[in-house]
């Protein structure tokens, strides 16, 4: 039997990573959204998991349920051959890095290379969806979104260069479509 595929996507809001998770899906992946997951957590566990306020403070209290989940996703992989991608967002390259299956896994963080915040902010506003949070919210609030994005980026452009994971500029507009079509076929023909 083939050995199967474990996809780590993390990076910048609204940079394609749920989008490509999304495509993994429909082409023989398993999809664990980890957004999901943890809403999942704090709703089924108000008691056990009261109020987490930054990306930080939420990727140390959630890191050995990640692990475990990635664990069962590398066995999966070697014993029944299958696919499974995770799209995340707490854990930047650092706490990644951190996975004792290193050689099992692979692993990209999509971002915006060069962007300004103001470039961030038109990227968040037009690739929302309309049931998404984040198009909800008034243009204070999205300036204030687009500023911990461009810093949130920043630091994924570093810990990229620091734990020597692949950091993929998405884009915008059909460059941003391309870049993700790329990025499909190379995660698919990964051996």
């Amino acid at each position: 039997m083939t050995k199967g595929k474990v996809i780590i996507i993390g990076g910048t809001p609204r940079a394609g990573k749920t989008t490509l998770a999304n495509r993994l899906a429909k082409n023989g992946f398993s999809k664990i959204s980890f957004d999901l997951v943890s809403d999942a957590l704090q709703k089924g566990f108000p008691n056990l998991i009261d109020n987490w306020v930054s990306q930080q403070e939420c990727a140390q209290k959630k890191y050995l349920f990640f692990e475990g989940l990635v664990e069962g996703a590398v066995n999966d992989a070697k014993i029944y051959g299958l696919n499974t991608v995770f799209d995340v967002y707490d854990f930047t390259p650092e706490y990644v890095s951190r996975l004792p299956f290193q050689n099992d896994i692979a692993v990209f963080y999509l971002g915006y290379l060069g962007f300004s915040a103001d470039e961030i902010r038109h990227n968040i506003r037009f690739y929302a969806e309309p049931t998404d949070w984040i198009a909800q919210v008034d243009e204070d609030y999205l300036t204030e979104v687009a500023q911990r994005c461009y810093s949130f980026n920043e630091i994924l452009l570093m810990q990229c260069k620091e734990y020597n994971y692949e950091f993929v500029d998405t884009k915008a507009g059909a460059d941003r479509e391309k870049v993700l079509n790329e990025l499909f076929l190379t995660i698919t023909n990964l051996q």
